[in-house]
């Protein structure tokens, strides 16, 4: 995207802050941070206080974007969607929700991983509005942090969207590492990642991608509620 002084030299230094807070800091937090805090606060309370430490590092972001680098929203993918596009994008994540129990039970067993329904027994533990912040959270921050401000600022300074893309995923697959047992990594979250920064890559909408990822993880929710 050609956006001037998105690889300005002179912001690179805050652009590389604002990258260590967008894919490094959710890292942090749900592997290091928020099991550090389950056993004062709780397993719940220290979601909680994880996830908002998630929207802090969204803030962060914004910030830097903005005030720092002085550049635009549309410097994070933020376009207007057409209704064509909102349509598709709604099609986009019914079809990729659907198809998340579909790849657990084709492909679990191949990986020899039989506790691939342990992770939707611990979602239906929780409760529903933590959930839903949960779902909130990831089909919305995930989708700066993790997408659209990587891929946007690598491909300024390196000249292609793919090395940030690549990066992101990884980042994003590791940050569910604590949250997700090794079957839904192996099936789902790894391939999910790739599949929404390759339609960010397609779009270059972050509200597409928004949209998407929220209707794939919008069963979750309904999951708490039968639990």
């Amino acid at each position: 995207m050609d956006i001037p002084g998105i690889s300005s030299d002179k912001t690179r230094p805050v652009s590389f802050i604002g990258l260590t807070i967008a894919m490094l800091g959710p890292v942090l937090v749900t592997l290091v941070i928020t099991p550090q805090l389950e056993e004062p606060l709780g397993a719940e309370g220290a979601r909680w206080l994880g996830l908002l430490l998630i929207w802090l590092c969204v803030i962060g972001v914004l910030v830097i974007t903005r005030r720092a680098e002085q550049l635009p929203l549309t410097s994070l993918g933020v376009h207007p969607l057409s209704w064509k596009d909102g349509l598709l994008a709604v099609g986009l994540g019914i079809a990729l929700s659907v198809a998340v129990p579909l790849l657990t039970l084709m492909f679990g067993g191949l990986f020899g991983l039989d506790d691939a329904d342990g992770s939707i027994t611990g979602t239906a533990q929780l409760s529903p509005l933590l959930v839903a912040f949960g779902v909130l959270t990831a089909g919305t921050a995930e989708e700066l942090l993790f997408r659209s401000y990587p891929i946007e600022r690598l491909e300024g300074w390196l000249g292609s969207a793919l090395p940030g893309a690549i990066l992101a995923t990884l980042m994003f697959t590791l940050a569910h590492i604590v949250s997700w047992n090794l079957a839904h990594i192996v099936v789902v979250v790894l391939p999910y990642g790739i599949i929404l920064a390759g339609l960010y890559l397609w779009k270059r909408n972050l509200l597409f991608v928004m949209i998407v990822h929220l209707l794939v993880d919008l069963p979750l929710i309904v999951i708490a509620l039968m639990g």
